[in-house]
């Protein structure tokens, strides 16, 4: 039996504990997970808490959190840790401790209060965050209202949001990213590392919970995947993804909407699915296969969702190598964004294997097949690595409706390749399931 071992990213969060699961660690963990990373999580304090209310912060033992840090960094390399609620002097000295001289970064997320009103911070304890944590962590986020209670700034906007971040750089933490700050009806992320930036986005008006939790995680899965030195960029793709689970929140209990699950879930789900099908391996080609989507707003492959590796032929079966990350699809991410320059529904795709086989399974099934000449793309297209878009771009132009599926035939040292499209991964699945049913 072919055993395929994937290496995990790990992922820490330390923080409070939500029974409610709309933030602290378990909010943390669901966002790592589903963004590909192996979730560990460190409990500081128990909170009693729901949707519509907050009721009561029972802080765990320095003697336990301690225990917990010792069981998880002596047996787990860990990339990247997340820093929440810490509540207490006590506990923010037991952490710093811990976290000390670490080499993986470590992001802040200074939580003061919770949304429902809870108080998340002691008052006695804020310089004790200031000055034994924030000297430790790579970024700390602070929403405007936290950033402005920890660096004692009562300016409000962007003014605000700068005075704060320049103080709280000054506690030896290398970014400081200031989040939802409100400026001519858009929410801006003020970063400040020495020069400010500005992140800008699409406000949204209804309150949920969990907002800033899955920023501040979805800030550090990208950052564990290689960002650190490009925090623009980063920023950028983390706003967008808790834009995009904040947009349709679930109504989970009686109080405030909870953050939806992140993106990247449906296409995790669909993944599963292609594996699980006895025949999948008559579709993977040489080159093997990427399934990938792409969130509504995405534009470029950057923005799109697929394997950091690929699905592998092994024997009869297929096995998963990799995990699930925006901007881990190149040539898949780059046909989904070409289709959608004519087709702007279609965001998902898959390639498989081009065969008299694969053809003819395809066209039994009903579905519409158009090809593009490799051999006649433009010398310029070779050399900037683009054929894929050039040449579904090319096909896809004199279509009145979306094809199934947009084929060629290869190229000089170029395996020939299929790629088959729908609006959804469940869509592309159910097409598979259609070529052997």
């Amino acid at each position: 039996m072919f055993v395929c071992m994937i290496q995990t990213v790990n992922f820490l969060s330390i923080g409070g504990f939500d029974p409610s699961c709309a933030s602290g660690v378990q909010r943390d963990t669901r966002v790592a997970a589903s963004l590909g990373m192996y979730p560990l999580c460190v409990a500081t304090t128990i909170t009693a808490q729901g949707t519509s209310k907050f009721g009561k912060v029972f802080p765990l033992d320095t003697d336990t959190i301690s225990s917990q840090l010792d069981s998880i960094f002596s047996d787990f390399e860990i990339d990247i840790v997340k820093v929440g609620m810490l509540w207490s002097s006590d506990i923010m000295r037991v952490v710093a401790d811990k976290i000390s001289g670490m080499s993986a970064p470590i992001i802040l997320d200074p939580v003061v209060k919770s949304t429902t009103g809870g108080l998340l911070l002691l008052p006695d304890a804020k310089d004790t965050l200031l000055r034994r944590i924030l000297p430790h962590c790579f970024a700390v986020t602070p929403n405007l209202y936290e950033a402005k209670y920890l660096a004692g700034d009562t300016h409000d906007g962007i003014k605000g949001a700068r005075q704060a971040a320049k103080t709280l750089h000054g506690y030896g933490t290398y970014n400081v990213i200031v989040t939802g700050v409100s400026d001519r009806g858009e929410i801006v992320d003020v970063l400040y590392d020495g020069d400010f930036r500005y992140i800008r986005g699409e406000r949204l008006y209804e309150e949920s919970r969990g907002g800033g939790c899955t920023y501040s995680a979805t800030l550090a899965c990208l950052l564990a995947r290689g960002g650190r030195n490009d925090m623009e960029s980063v920023m950028e793709r983390a706003r967008k993804t808790t834009f995009g689970v904040l947009s349709k929140p679930t109504r989970a209990g009686r109080g405030l909407p909870v953050s939806s699950e992140p993106f990247q879930q449906e296409i995790q789900s669909a993944i599963n699915a292609v594996v699980s099908m006895p025949d999948m391996y008559r579709l993977i080609p040489q080159c093997q296969t990427n399934f990938a989507h792409a969130p509504q707003d995405a534009v470029t492959p950057d923005d799109i969702f697929g394997l950091s590796g690929r699905l592998v032929r092994a024997g009869n079966g297929v096995v998963v190598a990799g995990t699930v990350v925006q901007g881990g699809s190149k040539h898949v991410a780059s046909a989904i964004c070409a289709i959608r320059g004519r087709f702007p529904q279609v965001r998902s795709a898959i390639n498989i294997r081009y065969s008299q086989e694969t053809l003819s399974l395809l066209i039994k099934a009903g579905f519409t097949l158009v090809f593009y000449d490799r051999t006649m793309e433009p010398p310029a297209i070779k050399e900037s690595g683009s054929s894929i878009s050039w040449g579904v771009s090319q096909v896809v132009a004199s279509c009145a409706d979306p094809p199934d599926a947009v084929c060629h035939r290869g190229d000089f040292g170029k395996e020939p390749m299929i790629i088959l499209f729908g609006r959804t991964p469940k869509e592309v699945v159910y097409k598979i399931e259609k070529l052997f049913s």
